[in-house]
């Protein structure tokens, strides 16, 4: 299970230039210019950007609270699992997944 947490996470990092949401990378391109967004995308692309941080961090609390678990006691928490499933789930539902390659 910790193989799998730390493969997801993986899965997060792409050589340094991680993926926002809506489609931006945070990576500087020299040939590319920043448009500045209307006032009503740059709040709902900012509300995004806090959904997004907000599920993630579910995601790694549950992870680190079952992992805590696991190298304490040794046992497998079946509540903990089912916490982790949840916030996988929640965390899936974000646009961010559903983005079509161009």
């Amino acid at each position: 299970m910790l193989t799998t947490a730390s493969l997801f996470l993986f899965l997060f990092q792409s050589g340094g230039t991680a993926a926002l949401p809506g489609g931006h990378s945070n990576a500087i391109c020299v040939g590319c210019v920043d448009v500045p967004v209307a006032g009503a995308n740059q709040h709902e692309a900012q509300c995004e950007e806090r959904e997004f941080s907000r599920r993630f961090n579910r995601l790694a609390t549950a992870l680190e609270d079952f992992s805590k678990t696991y190298n304490s006691q040794g046992v497998v928490d079946v509540k903990k699992i089912k916490a982790i499933r949840k916030a996988l789930r929640e965390f899936e539902t974000l646009d961010w997944f559903r983005q079509k390659a161009e």
